[in-house]
């Protein structure tokens, strides 16, 4: 298994231990794949996972570009599914892989914000 679906997994394992529900994982909404989506409460979350091994914290690297990709293919995600009427919430949970050692998971809830008005 690839870094990045491992780390997609134990997203998807701590999210739900969370009370997350996971409604997909790696999505295919043009123009991008979501990691994640899932509903936590009566909000529609999709959640960017970033794994890496080493010191380094691998949020960095969901960046101004990254996440105007992730909400075009969000808000066209939630019109396919009817689900426009709930609010709209960008996670991300970056976790660090260590030989012999638990991964590391931090989640950043509410991690950006889009302006939905143009």
């Amino acid at each position: 298994m690839s870094l990045g679906r491992q780390g997609e997994a134990l997203a998807a394992h701590y999210l739900a231990a969370q009370g997350y529900q996971l409604l997909g994982r790696n999505v295919r909404v043009h123009p991008a794949e979501m990691d994640l989506v899932c509903m936590d409460r009566q909000e529609l979350v999709v959640v960017e996972v970033k794994t890496r091994t080493g010191p380094a914290w691998p949020e960095e690297a969901v960046t101004p570009k990254k996440q105007a990709t992730l909400f075009r293919a969000a808000s066209l995600y939630a019109e396919l599914h009817n689900l426009v009427h709930l609010p709209l919430r960008f996670d991300v949970v970056a976790i660090r892989i260590w030989p012999g050692r638990d991964p590391e998971i931090q989640h950043y809830t509410d991690a950006f914000r889009q302006n939905l008005t143009p």
